[in-house]
């Protein structure tokens, strides 16, 4: 969490790539805080904050592809339609809103029973929908952007390693890119097993994944430590011209300068 605090407010120029990486670090920092709380009674204390900020893990999908691609396509920007990205957001918050109207003393009832049986936390009964939809539409959300982002990854690939000249710093933050989209692909890999397997008592999965996303940021936040030119992203102009070869065609000679007679012209004044 501190990384990314360090990452927003440090980053004076408000580029979009390290702004991403934050937020990216920040939702997985939360991550790690709700599944530390389940095994205290926080939410029985506070039952206010109970899933409040659940939707956040929406957000991961999008912005881990925005971020990937805003750095092969150099990129300083969210283009208008990126917001499409984001309605499962307010979906999922409609979908919270018959907790969100119990009292205080049902919210603590609703929550003791779900820590009882720790598929009860994955299902999510409390909800406008059924059991288990929200779980599946998050890891298939979650897969489709991973999908997109490996696609990028692999178009990209040789179109950085043909460049002219070899561009170390390129080839940094391409690795890097590579690096990122692997984790997440094993995080996700994580999270479907346990969701396939409904976090049985026998393979403790919750606690595999907990592992998995506190690794993942240390390894976030120690490439970002011992590599922070990555966050500068590509130097260099990689997008193809848009205006092709064929279609430039050569002005002719006598077009240059209408007031200079051409070779014709002077043949005919000649010949009269």
């Amino acid at each position: 969490m501190f990384v990314s605090l360090i990452l927003f407010f440090v980053n004076k120029e408000k580029s979009l790539a390290p702004n991403l990486v934050a937020m990216i670090i920040a939702i997985l920092s939360y991550i790690m805080l709700v599944n530390a709380a389940y095994v205290t009674n926080y939410f029985i204390i506070f039952p206010l904050f109970y899933r409040l900020m659940a939707w956040t893990i929406f957000c991961i999908g999008p912005l881990s592809y925005i971020y990937v691609r805003s750095v092969l396509e150099q990129t300083f920007r969210l283009k208008r339609t990126d917001w499409l990205f984001f309605i499962p957001v307010p979906i999922y918050l409609i979908h919270r809103i018959p907790f969100y109207l119990l009292s205080s003393e049902q919210k603590v009832a609703v929550i003791k029973h779900n820590l009882t049986n720790l598929k009860l936390i994955l299902l999510e009964p409390e909800g406008l929908f059924p059991k288990g939809w929200v779980a599946v539409a998050r890891i298939l959300l979650g897969v489709i952007f991973l999908a997109a982002q490996c696609r990028l990854i692999w178009k990209w690939k040789a179109k950085i390693n043909k460049q002219k000249q070899f561009n170390v710093h390129n080839q940094t933050v391409f690795t890097w890119l590579q690096s990122f989209t692997y984790i997440l692909s094993i995080s996700y890999l994580l999270v479907f097993i346990e969701m396939t397997l409904h976090v049985s008592n026998v393979f403790r999965l919750d606690y595999l994944i907990l592992t998995n996303v506190g690794l993942s940021i240390l390894f976030i936040c120690v490439y970002l430590v011992v590599k922070p030119e990555i966050l500068y992203g590509m130097k260099g102009w990689l997008q193809e011209s848009t205006v092709k070869t064929e279609e430039v065609v050569a002005e002719p000679v006598e077009r240059i300068n209408p007031n200079v007679p051409n070779a014709e012209q002077l043949t005919k004044k000649k010949s009269i």
